[in-house]
């Protein structure tokens, strides 16, 4: 079977299953608000004045966030069809199945920061897209294999892990604690790319997308159990 037929077959499923226009309203315009209004809120939150620059510096949080709970996500509605088993007969369907949905629940967020970026410019602008590239297709990664190969059972595992992952990656350098007076930003996501740092950050994306396989491989090996967890 060629792999873009059960990706597609995924796609179509979840805007069945969501309705078209509340599909694309999610997208489009929620995902969207939901960074414009959190940016805002924890930027003026701080004292400081909103502006397009500082929301730009942010993509380093917002985009492998946004990526990292998508392509989890995405595991829910197998996780109710009851389907697992055909992922485990064939393991090869996780990428295509995950990234295509991941990358159209994503896109709208993720062209806004490339536009901003272009927008604010700066001598830097191409190391950022570049990583801001690197993280979209890292994280991808990293959430198709997590939930393969962990097996959420319950749609509850799936909400906490979404919940979680906010606070989370906020220790990093984004709207919560932009000032990384601690000095933890350093080991999360744009903790690098944010001090200029780029080829220190692409490596940490590199050592992202080897975990991730790394995790697609444990995932792929016999289970004891013949339902879809570990």
């Amino acid at each position: 079977m060629n792999l873009l037929t059960p990706a597609t077959l995924v796609l179509r499923n979840r805007v069945r299953h969501e309705g078209r226009g509340q599909f694309l309203g999610r997208i489009a315009v929620l995902s969207l608000l939901n960074v414009l209004l959190l940016g805002a809120l924890f930027t003026t939150a701080s004292g400081a004045s909103f502006e397009l620059g500082m929301l730009a510096e942010q993509y380093g949080y917002f985009v492998p966030l946004l990526t990292l709970m998508a392509a989890v996500g995405t595991w829910e509605i197998e996780l109710w069809a009851g389907v697992g088993e055909s992922y485990l007969r064939n393991p090869t369907w996780v990428w295509p199945t995950r990234l295509l949905l991941t990358l159209v629940e994503v896109a709208v967020p993720f062209v806004f920061f490339v536009v901003t970026l272009l927008a604010v410019g700066g001598p830097d602008v191409l190391a950022h897209l570049v990583t801001a590239t690197g993280m979209l297709l890292a994280f991808s990664l990293l959430g198709a294999a997590l939930g393969f190969c962990v097996g959420f059972r319950h749609e509850k595992s799936v909400n906490n892990f979404l919940s979680l992952a906010p606070w989370l990656l906020g220790f990093g350098p984004g709207p919560f604690f932009g000032n990384d007076a601690s000095g933890l930003g350093l080991l999360f996501p744009g903790g690098f790319s944010a001090r200029g740092d780029f080829v220190l950050e692409w490596l940490r994306l590199a050592a992202v997308a080897v975990l991730a396989y790394a995790l697609y491989r444990w995932g792929s090996r016999a289970r004891r159990h013949r339902f879809f967890t570990r």
